[in-house]
């Protein structure tokens, strides 16, 4: 409605929003665990102090009359929990497609201490709420600017924790990521073995890694992903868990040296065999050569590309040119982020499945009984045409007699 003379102002108004939209808040999940250098999310921990602030613009018009626009912009206070792990930095931050960092983003930085601080701004603001979060590293903002957009945006750290470093890079030693997921799933400190041999081993090849348990999952599987990564048996002997390399190749490289145990434990002959079936004194069972895999490709997160998915290639030429192309599955490794180690890994993986053709079985006397997995005998037997074969053990059963049923490769 309008008089003569005058203009009545006339606006839009948007609709305002009065609650916040996060990317992920789940109630009761467990926290992660991180080594080395990764690419992390997280799950909101604190919300609050949501604030929606109004925004009026007036544009005179002719006569006196005008319109008026008024649209929101919003800001809210949050904390996000990354991992239980102990941080040494955030480098950058992704806020959905843009890279930041936390200084920018006005976001303040807790390292996961055992001992820290709660946050200053629940501390003073909420002091009901102000818990130190022990243990637990994460991020806080007190007026994050969400924009006209009342969402937190989907937000990614690289966090580097204090097991990074390894090598000289920015990764973690298996070694202690090893450890520390056993302490985790409870295993006793003192039950594990001398790693000396896996130490050297990995040290020496290279194959430093950055895990990132987001998800729950078995401490053994854990542990035993890391083994198959990085070439190695556990074996569960006098009281103790070792681990042992299938390395058998001397290595050199970034301070450590590898010098592979291939002394044979016993040079077994005729009589030292038990007879199995039909007294057979060692049963062999072969893989032909045409149906081993020559291709294999490891599929990992490479650092290099912001931790997208990257895949490294191997395979043999010349088994291929003689027998065809036979790829293998695709084999999934997130705790590998260099194409370095994906290249190592995936040839180490390669040349396993080409050449570890044969499995041999045969059967000894108790006096054997000291035997253990991942040792090596060599085998004798003039009839099958073997001469001090070397083989490596990898299982053992012993029956209720003390016979030892052996397993070799």
């Amino acid at each position: 409605m309008s008089f003569f003379g005058q203009q009545q102002t006339t606006g839009t108004t948007p609709q305002k929003l009065t609650t916040l939209s996060v990317q992920t808040s789940s109630y009761g999940i467990c926290m992660g665990m991180a080594w080395g250098t990764s690419r992390v999310t997280g799950n909101l921990i604190w919300y609050g102090d949501f604030q929606a602030i109004e925004h009026t613009q007036e544009v005179g018009g002719k006569g006196g009359g005008g319109t008026s626009s008024t649209n929101y912009t919003y800001r809210t206070g949050f904390a996000l929990g990354l991992v239980e792990s102990r941080l040494a930095s955030i480098g950058q931050v992704w806020s959905g497609k843009d890279k930041t960092d936390c200084g920018a983003l006005g976001l303040d930085v807790f390292v996961g201490a055992a001992g820290q601080s709660p946050w200053a701004y629940l501390t003073a603001n909420h002091a009901g709420e102000a818990l130190n979060y022990p243990d637990l590293s994460y991020v806080a903002a007190s007026a994050f600017d969400l924009g006209n957009n009342a969402s937190l945006p989907n937000l990614a750290f690289e966090i580097k924790t204090l097991t990074a470093g390894a090598g000289g890079g920015l990764d973690a030693a298996p070694w202690t990521i090893v450890s520390d997921m056993l302490s985790a799933g409870g295993f006793p400190a003192g039950r594990l073995g001398d790693l000396s041999a896996y130490t050297n081993w990995t040290g020496a090849s290279g194959l430093f890694l950055s895990p990132a348990l987001t998800e729950q999952k078995r401490a053994a599987d854990a542990v035993q992903e890391i083994l198959d990564i990085t070439h190695t048996a556990a074996v569960a002997s006098e009281g103790v868990l070792k681990l042992i390399p299938y390395g058998d190749t001397a290595a050199v490289g970034n301070g450590y040296t590898f010098t592979p145990s291939t002394a044979p434990a016993f040079d077994l002959t005729d009589d030292d065999f038990l007879g199995l079936d039909g007294d057979l004194p060692i049963r062999i069972k072969r893989r032909a050569q045409s149906d081993a895999k020559n291709r294999l490709v490891v599929e990992f997160k490479d650092r290099a590309k912001e931790y997208a998915a990257n895949t490294a290639p191997a395979s043999d030429e010349a088994h291929i040119a003689e027998f065809g192309e036979r790829p293998a599955e695709t084999v999934t490794y997130d705790a590998i982020k260099t194409a370095s180690v994906a290249s190592a890994v995936a040839y180490l993986k390669l040349q396993r499945g080409l050449y570890v053709l044969n499995t041999y079985e045969f059967r000894l006397g108790w006096r054997y009984c000291r035997l253990e997995p991942m040792d090596v005998v060599t085998l004798t037997h003039g009839l099958l045409g073997m001469v001090r074969v070397p083989v490596r053990i990898t299982d053992i059963e012993e029956d209720t007699e003390g016979t030892l049923t052996i397993t070799a490769e």
